[in-house]
């Protein structure tokens, strides 16, 4: 369910506040390579992988509405759901023939202006409270946060495990959040399930 994965992705942030489960320390030597690695990855383009730059662009549905509408806002979009839907499959396009490394890199700086476009400063709570939540149910499975999506991903009871957290996410005290991030969550559980007739969203 990928949802849930989204919910993973917050969880792993909130890894470092579960003691048993700290990251590896990485050296400094190998933070500042990444970083310089990263920082050489966009130049208006992005370095798929070896003497290979593609041209980034916007999903064509943005790309209409920046076009139609001067007053047109894309923090609009931040938690609308047919937005991440379509940015989502734009992505998977563009980066489809890019390498293992370099998609970690373009995913994690998304993730990083998204944190700093549409959350910071307005979300915090919500998201750290999402964040604790998410840590707890992970654990509850056994599962270290920041391992959450590698270990259920190849699993056989992945569609299972997912449910299982869903179950755990959805109990107990509700993270403080807007109406707009409510909404959001809610409508994402709703496209993923009319995506397949018979299959449930998770194993969606």
């Amino acid at each position: 369910m990928k949802l849930l994965v989204l919910a993973c992705l917050v969880a792993f942030a909130a890894a470092a506040s579960v003691p048993q489960c700290q990251r590896p320390e990485v050296p400094e030597a190998v933070k500042k390579a990444m970083k310089l690695k990263a920082f050489n990855s966009f130049k208006m383009k992005f370095k798929c992988s070896k003497g290979n730059w593609i041209k980034l662009t916007p999903p064509e549905g943005m790309m209409e509405k920046m076009i139609k509408d001067d007053d047109f806002n894309p923090k609009e979009l931040c938690f609308d759901v047919q937005a991440h839907i379509s940015a989502a499959k734009h992505v998977v396009g563009l980066l489809k023939d890019c390498d293992r490394v370099q998609k970690k890199i373009f995913m994690h700086l998304m993730m990083k202006k998204f944190y700093e476009y549409c959350i910071k400063g307005e979300h915090d709570q919500c998201f750290m409270d999402i964040g604790r939540k998410a840590a707890v149910c992970s654990m509850k499975q056994g599962i270290c946060p920041h391992d959450f999506l590698k270990a259920v991903k190849n699993d056989d009871e992945c569609s299972a495990k997912l449910a299982t957290f869903e179950q755990c996410f959805e109990s107990g005290e509700t993270p403080r959040c807007a109406k707009v991030v409510v909404d959001f969550y809610e409508g994402m559980k709703e496209h993923l399930d009319d995506i397949d007739d018979e299959a449930s969203r998770h194993d969606v």
